[in-house]
């Protein structure tokens, strides 16, 4: 090997190494940022309010149109909403109690009326108003007293409902 050869490879191996520091200083270039972020700690309080129950004459619901025996009729629920939001009533069966009977030709021990189940209901009653839900065909009549034609049925009913 002459003596020009070995000055060259340990030239080209110097400027190897220098490319390579020099590429690993170069290589991280971009944009630096900085932000804060910072955390704490606090309390916090809520209360939630009380639903009143659905109230007023709710509670009966009165026949509409003549009932005879073996047939259905429209059953009319009033609601009243007592409450400062509105309420989505869901619901109406049969309520705990007798059937007021009022106006009757006789004696009517029996009405026979009962009231049956509607579920899936979607009437929205406001803070504090009042509405009629008329249910078609939830209310029939069995074999009731003789006594019972011409009266005037009163049917206790449950209401169910949600916030809207």
């Amino acid at each position: 090997m002459s003596r020009h050869a070995a000055p060259t490879a340990r030239l080209r191996r110097v400027a190897v190494t220098a490319a390579l520091v020099a590429g690993a200083v170069t290589l991280p270039t971009g944009v630096a940022q900085a932000y804060w972020r910072t955390t704490g700690t606090g309390s916090a309080a809520a209360s939630a309010g009380n639903l009143s129950p659905l109230t007023g004459v709710a509670a009966t619901a009165d026949v509409a149109g003549p009932l005879a025996p073996g047939s259905t009729g429209t059953l009319v629920v009033a609601v009243r909403n007592p409450n400062s939001m509105p309420i989505t009533v869901t619901a109406v069966t049969a309520g705990a109690g007798p059937i007021g009977v009022s106006g009757a030709l006789g004696t009517c021990t029996n009405p026979a009326v009962t009231v049956v189940p509607r579920t899936g209901l979607s009437t929205v009653v406001a803070p504090g108003a009042s509405v009629s839900i008329p249910l078609p065909g939830a209310v029939t009549m069995g074999q009731a007293d003789n006594g019972c034609q011409g009266a005037n049925f009163s049917v206790p009913v449950t209401v169910t409902g949600r916030i809207s």
